[in-house]
């Protein structure tokens, strides 16, 4: 991959175009990244090899990532947070050896990179004083899968939940299927 890729994939008809949100899809070799600007317009969609994705990321302006929840998450969750490591560090006055004003720019964005980071870690604690309150979401985390993110945003999505017949209706709206395993015959 070539290191101004980025840059080039943010640009749509001579204009640059600001990632709200990128999407990673985990698997053994190749990455699947998607990245929207906040009024959900496709700013890049591409495969990545396992060794292209921190660089990428490294190279892309601060956005809220979405991970697969999978076994590999947490590793790539860990990597991310290296970036973040990095950014405390240089706000806390690590040189990198850069011009003062390209070490000035470097600095400014790790303060934002911080306060975001912060902010999410609020927002996180947050939703998990309120699943302790709503037995609806209590019930939810039962589930494999549902945590205390995913359980209260369920929970205020579907309310009672009594719009659905039964869980497999539930499941279809989720998105959720059987997987077909057909006996070739």
């Amino acid at each position: 991959m070539r290191h101004d890729a980025v840059a080039v994939d943010c640009y749509k008809r001579g204009r640059p175009m600001q990632v709200a949100t990128a999407g990673l899809d985990l698997a053994k070799n190749i990455f699947q990244v998607h990245g929207i600007t906040s009024e959900g317009n496709t700013v890049f969609n591409r495969p990545l090899r396992c060794p292209q994705v921190l660089s990428f990321f490294e190279r892309l302006e601060p956005c809220l990532i979405g991970i697969e929840a999978c076994g590999t998450s947490h590793h790539w969750a860990r990597g991310l947070a290296r970036v973040i490591s990095f950014a405390e560090g240089v706000v806390e006055g690590t040189d990198l050896g850069l011009p003062s004003a390209a070490q000035g720019v470097i600095r400014n964005l790790s303060r934002e990179l911080r306060i975001l980071h912060s902010q999410v870690r609020w927002q996180e604690a947050g939703l998990r004083l309120e699943a302790k309150r709503d037995a609806r979401v209590q019930l939810l985390q039962t589930a494999p899968g549902a945590g205390a993110v995913t359980a209260p945003a369920i929970a205020a999505t579907i309310g009672d939940g009594h719009q659905f017949r039964n869980g497999r209706e539930f499941a279809a709206w989720l998105g959720l299927t059987l997987a077909s395993k057909p006996s070739g015959g």
